[in-house]
């Protein structure tokens, strides 16, 4: 069994949660564990890297693990505190992704908008009716304290809509002031379709993470290598000269290492007295490889 991990940095709290990969993916699945640091006055990627060593604690089945970020400042910051220890590998995702993955795990249908709200930052994003793509999203660092600051952000993020012409189906509400029942109540007063809270909206940001890392996973799978045609078709045309040898009275032995085959024919004794001496054809060439190209992901 795999497990990624999420991870989502706040201003005062670092929050994380590891998942397991499912047979049936990752829809509904329960967290397996999570980790809950405050963020005081040290900073916060220190804090982040304390809470991936909680979660690698935890299981040690931990496959991938995702930061989410906020802000390009919060990003560089956090990438350079994490680059030359033994968390460099670790993924770096935009609250945009977080928010696309979660709609993407949500089981309704049309097009849904999911709505971060914290105190001190506020997020969303727009996805398209099939859910694979995001149509537009926003986020700033004004968070929502209190209806007022909700009608506010709610305010901002109607002229975006109106800009690109589409319309939210569904909105869902995460983030821990989402959870806020006066917070809750001025959303649903602001949108004029069905709001519902994501479950277990504190850590939604983080559990967005956790799925960009499962999916990167199964990315992975994907690319595995494949069978080299080349090589086939190389072990073909060996065989049919083979066979042509074998019917004019040569015999045939086939050498192989663990990169290219190499044919050599020798004669049978009955074709010694009239054939040329025993030839080897040249090896392959081995084929080069590229090394894949590390490109630091982009900031939305």
């Amino acid at each position: 069994m795999r497990v990624v991990g999420g991870i989502s940095a706040e201003r005062t709290v670092v929050r994380g949660i590891l998942l397991a990969e499912t047979a049936g993916g990752q829809r509904d699945s329960p967290p397996l564990g999570g980790v809950r640091r405050q963020v005081g006055d040290r900073a916060i990627e220190n804090v982040v890297a304390e809470s991936l060593d909680g979660l690698a604690a935890e299981s040690r089945d931990l496959a991938d693990v995702a930061v989410v970020y906020r802000t390009v400042t919060e990003r560089r910051a956090l990438v350079s505190a994490l680059a030359d220890g033994k968390w460099q590998r670790a993924s770096h995702v935009s609250i945009k992704s977080a928010l696309l993955a979660l709609a993407q795990d949500d089981p309704g249908t049309g097009k849904v908008m999911v709505l971060e709200l914290l105190d001190h930052h506020t997020a969303f994003a727009l996805t398209d009716a099939g859910r694979a793509q995001t149509l537009v999203s926003d986020s700033w660092l004004n968070g929502v304290v209190d209806a007022g600051s909700t009608d506010e952000a709610i305010g901002r993020i109607w002229p975006l809509l109106d800009a690109v012409g589409v319309r939210p189906d569904t909105v869902l509400v995460c983030g821990a002031a989402a959870t806020d029942p006066e917070i809750a109540a001025a959303v649903r007063r602001g949108f004029a379709v069905p709001v519902s809270e994501v479950a277990d909206a504190a850590n939604a940001a983080a559990r967005g993470g956790a799925l960009v890392a499962l999916e990167q996973l199964r990315g992975l799978d994907s690319e595995a290598p494949q069978p080299d045609r080349r090589y086939s078709r190389v072990l073909l045309g060996v065989a049919a000269v083979a066979a042509a040898l074998a019917a004019s009275g040569f015999a045939f032995i086939q050498l192989r290492d663990h990169t290219t085959p190499v044919a050599q024919v020798q004669m049978t004794p009955a074709a010694s007295a009239t054939r040329p001496p025993t030839t080897e054809s040249p090896a392959l060439p081995p084929r080069a490889v590229a090394e894949p190209a590390t490109q630091d992901p982009p900031a939305d």
